[in-house]
């Protein structure tokens, strides 16, 4: 065992078998290059946005090197092979969550170095995919897939004037309600996934909401051809979508009504049906909250064929044709003094005689 030797350097040798003094020739000599390759000095092992980047430092003679991995649950197992001065590689079929080592073996040939078993680690995370953005009650709520690993995540925030920003941090759960969203204004929002210390990567593009204003429905009465729903402006907003029910039903879109209007008549309803109202801003592609209690209206046909005979009496009758479901009546009166609608009786059949009248005076009914 020859120990006098340096890595690199070409020997020649040559084995003379001896009896007493006669030696055999020196015709027979072998050159033989010794190759020492000294073992990998890692250097690193950090989180990307698809895995985890490992990284060391070449050594002398070497043709290639191997790189192992494992996690606290597997032992070290052969994930690459690399042919020349290779000195870094991106794993990228890391599992979120798990914690993984490193090392790496050089070799010549059959010729193999040790490794560093002790290796260098780093957790992955995987980026949470974002899934809606929606106005809600109180602001804009985005919500995500969670992410194996993460015990928290960091939301962050930005318009079209400003740079990322920290908003909030919260615990394992998949979605977030924005409350300090101003109306009218554009965000876009990011989620990063949080395990103690380690922080993941967050998607670049985001997820984009224009925050509206909730409508605040006011009222819906009945008119001659249907039911009119009124509700409060909304500013930065192209328009509304208004939206019914019944009891027992869900909310079905009925028709968009532009921004210089804050009114809607809804004519397509049966007469004796209680319905309920919604209405929701928009601008584009963007929806604000909604009223989910909605105003309520039942809807009864207004009374037809309205006619009057006079009396001798100063008494006017009032006949009018019977309305499906109605279960009473409201007889109204203006005249040529009175301009404003009085209440005069409610009553249950067709017809009214109205005995408070002045000779030589037009009445209304």
């Amino acid at each position: 065992s020859d120990v006098n030797v340096f890595s690199g350097e070409t020997y020649t040798y040559s084995v003379v078998a001896v009896k007493g003094n006669l030696g055999s020739s020196y015709e027979n000599t072998y050159d033989i290059k010794f190759i020492s390759l000294d073992t990998p000095e890692l250097v690193s092992a950090e989180m990307t946005r698809k895995g985890i980047y490992v990284k060391w430092n070449t050594v002398s003679d070497a043709e290639g090197y191997i790189l192992y991995r494992k996690t606290e649950n597997t032992e070290w197992e052969e994930i690459a092979d690399f042919k020349g001065k290779v000195k870094s590689y991106e794993d990228t079929t890391c599992q979120s969550g798990e914690t993984y080592s490193y090392t790496v073996k050089a070799y010549n040939g059959e010729i193999e170095s040790s490794c560093d078993y002790d290796g260098v680690s780093a957790m992955y995370l995987s980026i949470p995919k974002l899934k809606t953005a929606s106005n809600a009650t109180k602001g804009i709520k985005i919500t995500w897939e969670t992410v194996d690993g993460a015990n928290s995540y960091i939301i962050g925030r930005k318009t079209s004037s400003t740079g990322w920003e920290k908003i909030a941090e919260v615990d394992d759960v998949d979605s977030y309600i924005d409350a300090t969203a101003k109306a009218g204004t554009t965000y876009t929002y990011t989620v990063v996934s949080v395990c103690d210390d380690v922080k993941g990567f967050y998607d670049e593009d985001g997820i984009t909401y224009k925050r509206l204003s909730k409508v605040t429905t006011e009222s819906a009465t009945n008119t001659e051809s249907g039911v009119k729903i009124t509700w409060k402006p909304v500013s930065k907003c192209s328009g509304y979508r208004v939206y019914r029910k019944t009891s027992g039903t869900d909310w079905e879109y009925l028709d968009t009504v532009s921004k210089k209007y804050s009114s809607f008549k809804d004519d397509t309803i049966k007469n004796g049906g209680k319905y309920i109202y919604t209405v929701r801003a928009i601008d584009g592609k963007y929806n604000s909250g909604y009223d989910r209690d909605g105003v309520t209206a039942k809807y009864v046909t207004t009374p037809k064929k309205v006619t009057l005979k006079n009396y001798y009496s100063n008494s006017v009758r009032v006949k009018w044709n019977k309305v499906d479901k109605a279960k009473e009546y409201l007889v109204y009166r203006k005249d040529t003094k009175n301009k404003k609608w009085v209440k005069l009786d409610e009553v249950t059949s067709t017809q009214f005689r109205d005995y408070e009248t002045v000779n030589g005076r037009t009445y209304t009914y």
